[in-house]
Parts: structure tokens; C-alpha cells; sequence
């Protein structure tokens, strides 16, 4: 059973994008949900399938971007200045999560309140995001755009936010790690630590 999006592990509805300039949207994180709806891809990528936080993964051009691409109208071009790409090789590179990357354990869930159908033929919906456990039920609210696609699924055109969450305090989201940042944490103890499986 397919379980959606949401909000876990993900920044997709907490930063403003659109097909123009897809912002700071984290193509890894969206990678990693939408790899799971089909099961030919079910493979484990975390940090806790024995490889360890620093595991490095190569992965095949044609099947990270027939994902991505499955969900965004995005070029190849677009999405490989926006991930880490080796051209002579055809591949992306991929990290999983590790430890610095776990999220608040809470997460909110999505409730649309409104909808607008556009000229274009694409639908934009108003959520906001009902935070139980921090007993809200408004905790941000946001504008995400779809269209409807010949094949019948859903492609995610933009998003925007109306109302940003106004207490970082109850924020649950955690960005992964720059490049930068991993390789201060992980440069010297895994140099050279690259496991190529992949799809």
C-alpha cells in the first residue's frame, strides 16, 4: 500500500519551488520515497544495513532519473546540477541518512482545506499541516500544485508557503548533510568507501 509523501525525512512542502527554480527541494530525500512505491527498487539504502553511516553508493543515471523524472517535469541537465553527478561514468552519487541526520520522531500529517483548478489543467491545493502531538492543528500552511499524468499518476509541479511554521521549536525536520559537512565528519574514516550496487 502506497503511503504518500508526508512530511518525514523530506522538505518538499516546507520550502517554496516550482518547475522554473525547484529551490532547495532535496532530490535525495524525495528519492528515497518515491523508490519505494515501486518494489523492483526496494533495496536498503540506510545507514543500518550493515555498510555503516558513511556508506557511499553509486547508482545508474537511468533509473535515478526515471524516478525523479516519474514525479517532476525535470531535465537531466536540471537534476544533475541539483544532485552529485559523474558524467563519465553515468551515475549519481548517493549517501544515505546517518545518525547527525535523524528527525524528531512526531511528524504532522496533511490536511487539504481548499483546491483550485488551474487554466493549465494542473490542480493546487491548500494543506495545512495538523500537528497532533504538539496538540495544533494549524502548525503551517502551504500550497502544493499537481498535474494528472497520461499514464495516471501524479506529478508534483510546485509548492508554496502561505503561513511558514511560526515556533521552530516544533519543527521535526532535520536537511541532510552538505557535502561539506560529510566529509568533515566522514572524509578520514571513509575514504574510499564506495559500495556500487544499484538498480
Amino acid at each position: 500500500k502506497k503511503k504518500g509523501i508526508g512530511y518525514e525525512c523530506n522538505n518538499m512542502f516546507l520550502t517554496n519551488w516550482n518547475e522554473e527554480d525547484f529551490g532547495e527541494l532535496d532530490f535525495y530525500d524525495v528519492f528515497d520515497i518515491f523508490r519505494r512505491e515501486d518494489h523492483m527498487y526496494d533495496v536498503d539504502l540506510s545507514s543500518g544495513n550493515g555498510v555503516g553511516t558513511c556508506a557511499v553508493y553509486l547508482g545508474s543515471k537511468d533509473t535515478f532519473e526515471e524516478i525523479i523524472m516519474s514525479k517532476f517535469n525535470i531535465t537531466s541537465e536540471a537534476l544533475q546540477a541539483k544532485t552529485v553527478y559523474y558524467p563519465g561514468e553515468n551515475v549519481y552519487e548517493y549517501k544515505p541518512r546517518g545518525l547527525e541526520e535523524v528527525e524528531y520522531p512526531e511528524y504532522p500529517y496533511p490536511e487539504v482545506v481548499g483546491y483550485i483548478e488551474n487554466p493549465d489543467g494542473t490542480l493546487t491545493l491548500k494543506v495545512q499541516a495538523v500537528f497532533p502531538y504538539r496538540d495544533l492543528s494549524k502548525a503551517y500552511v502551504y500550497e502544493v500544485t499537481v498535474r494528472n499524468t497520461e499514464n495516471g499518476t501524479v506529478q508534483y509541479v510546485g509548492n508554496h508557503i502561505i503561513e511558514p511554521i511560526s515556533d521552530q521549536d516544533i519543527a521535526w525536520h532535520t536537511p541532510r548533510l552538505t557535502r561539506t559537512e560529510w566529509e568533515e565528519l566522514y572524509g578520514d574514516s571513509c575514504t574510499g568507501k564506495i559500495v556500487c550496487l544499484w538498480f
